[in-house]
């Protein structure tokens, strides 16, 4: 419903006699078969409901609905009184603020998400130097263990292997490496 047509309605609003409103006795078993939409504390009718008279127009015919039509207008008219389309107002007006407020947070969370997936991909890049720098120390650490009886160049291909490591570490933002 647009802005326009609740501002109409509210419009509409004003002035009317307050509900709720009732439905007369038209179509129902007893004497009384008036065709008025009652407010309470008002003895007179809001409006009154008219009735196909079953002639033609030409002889004095009204052109109203038929009975059953009229009865289904009458208990309609009273059901949407000025108290019932008030609260329908209200409602929707509430429910219009807290489908904005919904949609912000469902805004908001689309932004998260993406934070999230950003973070992801730097954690996966990260993870991924850090094997490659592992998998460069073992296989160096493999090359001191085969040197065997060379104590000063295992010693000197060892620390190269851990410069490297740390260096790795470095460059992905890992503050622990010293």
């Amino acid at each position: 419903m647009t802005a326009d047509t609740i501002t109409a309605i509210k419009k509409a609003l004003v002035g009317v006699t307050p509900g709720p409103w009732h439905a007369g006795h038209l179509g129902g078993g007893g004497k009384c078969q008036c065709q008025s939409i009652l407010s309470e504390g008002i003895s007179g009718a809001i409006c009154t409901i008219h009735v196909d008279n079953g002639k033609l127009i030409g002889e004095g015919g009204n052109d109203a609905p038929p009975l059953s039509e009229a009865i289904a207008n009458m208990h309609y008219i009273a059901a949407v009184n000025p108290v019932a389309i008030s609260e329908l107002l209200s409602t929707l007006e509430s429910l219009q603020r807290e489908n904005a407020q919904l949609r912000i947070q469902a805004s908001n969370y689309a932004a998260d998400a993406e934070t999230v997936r950003r973070e992801r991909d730097a954690a996966d890049s990260r993870e991924s130097k850090l094997r490659e720098a592992l998998t460069k120390l073992v296989r160096e650490a493999g090359e001191v263990s085969n040197l065997g009886a060379v104590p000063g160049r295992q010693w000197t291909l060892l620390a190269g292997a851990l410069i490297n490591a740390r260096a790795a570490l470095s460059s992905t933002g890992d503050t622990h490496g010293n």
